[in-house]
């Protein structure tokens, strides 16, 4: 029987209460602070709120993961952990007390002094509750695991095992295998040896199997030995006996992003991507693309009021303008926006083409005499200011592996949230397709991305 490790929150429950308890003592103290009373319960408004401040700790928690790898992290880590906690329940409070319209009725002051201590206080509590749970790990007993492995491989894993530094079991042993039928070791140099302070305790099968017979063993490890076909049958062996298997996926090193393994049509399989996301993200992004788009719609309904009847003045015909563009994956998609040109822009594009500062597939130029309210020579801006439009994205498959290759660069670099990222980009991944054009004499893929990367940051 094994009982599967999980990064739920049921996992992390002892840091949960302990932040909610150090976000009461904060209100509580800011409250006599501002006050000069004890009794906090004594008010509704402020019991209230309390409420509100443990309830929006338990769903900010969950949005932005803040308890995964809480026992791994660093003291400057935490600290920024924290810092984005507080300044995500703050901020949600805002919000709350702008709709409920107690903006007036709460003190500015009690709040401020508790963003700051609530900082102090959690941060401090998780450091010394951290130090009590690693060292209540490092005493308790752990499982027993048989490290077997070719020598590469065993001194790789222990190597990542040590940099780790706290974990739920301890390598007991190390069992030196054969990575393939042509690998030959040398018993005599690695028996009665140690790798990173780890016993070799086995060099062959039958040594391996007298180890698990002799001593105790709960699980066991196996890492390089895809092809070992002895590897196989001791794998075998030990479900049978019932010891818990790992097996360490050579692959995964090699793959740029995140992993998981899963399922497809019932085959277990690797899944690699820039950013995983959890269901979470999914919903914060979900929630963040309707507040946007309500808030779009609402400027566009007052902007029309005032565009439309421009836009017709100066040029009758439709008010919009829609256009086919490749988005994602290569999914097209429409875009709608305000009619920036006149209505025979397209025929008198190729009229400008000789003044087209763009190679490819784009056209711009800086005094475009196409766009509405420009004269003959394009110097005059109108309503289409390219610097108020800006830039969208690409309209043709051409440079979309380009794009999306210099994309999961630049976000793996900067490690951006899948579920925030999606307002970043938009204001500065549109200007990654005139960034390709411009290197139109680079004739590889790598030399495009070592060459765009720069120039985007």
């Amino acid at each position: 029987m094994y009982n599967k490790n999980t990064n739920s929150l049921i996992k992390h429950l002892d840091f949960i209460i302990l932040d909610l308890i150090m976000l009461v003592f904060p209100f509580w103290i800011s409250y006599v602070i501002r006050h000069d009373s004890f009794n906090i319960l004594s008010g509704e408004l402020y019991r209230e709120y309390l409420i509100i401040i443990l309830l929006l700790e338990i769903v900010v928690s969950v949005m932005l993961r803040n308890y995964k790898n809480i026992l791994y992290r660093g003291y400057l880590q935490e600290l920024k952990k924290v810092i984005s906690l507080v300044s995500f329940l703050f901020f949600g409070l805002l919000i709350v007390s702008f709709f409920q319209k107690e903006t007036g009725s709460l003190s500015r002051t009690t709040f401020i002094l508790f963003y700051f201590i609530s900082i102090a206080f959690i941060y401090g509590s998780r450091i010394i509750w951290k130090k009590h749970v690693i060292k209540k790990l490092s005493n308790s007993s752990k499982r027993e695991v048989l490290l077997v492995a070719d020598i590469d491989s065993a001194k790789d894993f222990m190597d990542k095992y040590d940099e780790r530094g706290i974990s739920d079991f301890s390598i007991r042993g190390i069992a030196i295998a054969k990575k393939d039928s042509n690998d030959n070791i040398d018993k005599m140099k690695y028996r009665d040896t140690e790798i990173n302070g780890v016993s070799v305790v086995a060099i062959n099968s039958e040594e391996i199997y007298d180890y698990i017979e002799e001593n105790v063993v709960d699980e066991i490890i196996f890492a390089g030995l895809s092809n070992n076909i002895n590897a196989r049958k001791i794998i075998e062996t030990c479900e049978m006996i019932g010891i818990t298997v790992h097996l360490v996926l050579d692959t995964v090193d090699s793959l740029m992003g995140d992993t998981v393994v899963e399922k497809m049509a019932g085959i277990n399989v690797i899944s690699s991507t820039i950013k995983l996301v959890s269901s979470s993200d999914v919903l914060l992004k979900r929630l963040v693309d309707i507040f946007g788009s309500i808030v779009g719609l609402i400027i566009t309904a007052v902007a029309f009021i005032f565009v439309a009847p421009a836009i017709f003045i100066s040029d009758p015909g439709p008010v919009f303008f829609f256009q086919e563009r490749v988005g994602r994956n290569g999914r097209r998609f429409k875009i709608y926006k305000f009619r920036s040109m006149y209505m025979d822009a397209e025929k008198r594009k190729a009229e400008l083409m000789d003044k087209n500062e763009m190679k490819g597939l784009m056209f711009k130029m800086e005094n475009d005499p196409r766009i509405i309210g420009s004269g003959e020579d394009g110097t005059k801006k109108g309503i289409g200011d390219d610097y108020i439009i800006g830039t969208t994205a690409t309209t043709s498959h051409k440079y979309l592996i380009s794009y999306a290759m210099v994309r999961g660069v630049v976000l793996q670099f900067l490690n951006f949230k899948a579920s925030v990222c999606c307002i970043f980009e938009r204001k500065v991944f549109g200007f990654i397709h005139i960034i390709i054009e411009k290197l139109n004499n680079i004739k590889s893929y790598n030399d495009q991305i070592c060459n765009s990367v720069p120039i985007l940051i």
